[in-house]
């Protein structure tokens, strides 16, 4: 079999286990590979290897665990994720006051926050 028969398997795999909310672990990507198309392990895990190094897929420590990740599909979520949520004036404010506004140890102490030391208080 090819690479590139592989590549496709791998890189499905991580997105069927991701679309189940399954982590892509290297035991699942194995199990699965081998159920689906019948290779074994050890070669699978190769694959995976050279797939890393290409860095067609990200390997990731995530909350102690390794996972990996479909390089293409994380790229552009990221980026859509920067233009959908923070409009370009905003994103800017916010970098701004991350950067000077909060360095003196001064906090930042927004209405919401305020509402909830009230009632600290209150209780006490």
């Amino acid at each position: 079999m090819s690479e590139s028969k592989y590549r496709e398997w791998i890189l499905d795999t991580i997105d069927s286990l991701r679309s189940r909310k399954a982590r892509p672990d290297l035991d699942r990507i194995c199990r699965m590979v081998r159920r689906r198309h019948g290779s074994e392990p050890d070669r699978t895990c190769a694959e995976l290897e050279k797939l890393i190094q290409e860095q067609t897929v990200l390997k990731v420590n995530y909350k102690g665990s390794i996972s990996y990740r479909n390089a293409a599909k994380v790229q552009r979520r990221s980026r859509k994720k920067d233009d959908v949520t923070l409009p370009a004036a905003r994103r800017s404010a916010v970098e701004e006051a991350s950067h000077s506004d909060l360095s003196n140890g001064d906090s930042a102490v927004g209405p919401a926050d305020q509402d909830e030391e009230d009632l600290e208080v209150g209780r006490g």
